[in-house]
């Protein structure tokens, strides 16, 4: 009897984003992350992945300016509510900013990677409440009682973006 023929199923780079950012989760001993914020955390997950190079991580963290997260959430989707967050795909950064300082417009609190169906993980997680090691977050039950003091939402597809060349392999 013949053998199948294997089939060659690539993963998307998103895809391979989510399944790192969970298996560091997972794995929290293995993975240290205590000498980056989020942001720098999520996005060096991002390039071990394969699904941010090197060139989109600098460009990235060029963009997020803690006292002026709009260059990093242009073109990002607005989430809102519990069941937004369920439909967030896994790979996508989630982006959360703030109230700013002596009321100089949006700040940014916090940055992790949608795991898909209403979880994310990141690291330094303390702005939402949560453990400061590289961890898994329930964030949708977290937004069913109305999110985290203030912070706005926006969800960004780092590999989906109008200049793709900047951010992916």
């Amino acid at each position: 009897m013949a053998m199948p023929k294997p089939v060659n199923v690539t993963k998307s780079r998103a895809v391979r984003f989510a399944d790192l950012a969970r298996d560091y989760a997972d794995n929290t001993g293995r993975i240290d992350f205590n000498n980056m914020n989020c942001w720098q955390a999520a996005f060096e997950v991002g390039r071990r992945s394969g699904a941010i190079s090197s060139r989109g991580v600098h460009q990235l963290l060029s963009q997020a300016q803690p006292q002026n997260p709009a260059a990093l959430i242009a073109g990002g989707d607005k989430i809102a509510t519990a069941a937004q967050f369920r439909r967030v795909p896994p790979g996508n950064i989630i982006i959360f900013s703030g109230p700013g300082y002596h009321g100089s417009g949006r700040r940014l609190v916090h940055v992790m990677v949608s795991l898909g169906e209403g979880s994310a993980a990141g690291s330094n997680n303390t702005a939402i409440r949560e453990s400061p090691q590289w961890s898994k977050v329930d964030i949708a039950s977290k937004w069913s009682g109305g999110g985290v003091e203030g912070c706005e939402v926006a969800v960004r597809d780092l590999t989906d973006i109008s200049r793709p060349h900047c951010f992916v392999q």
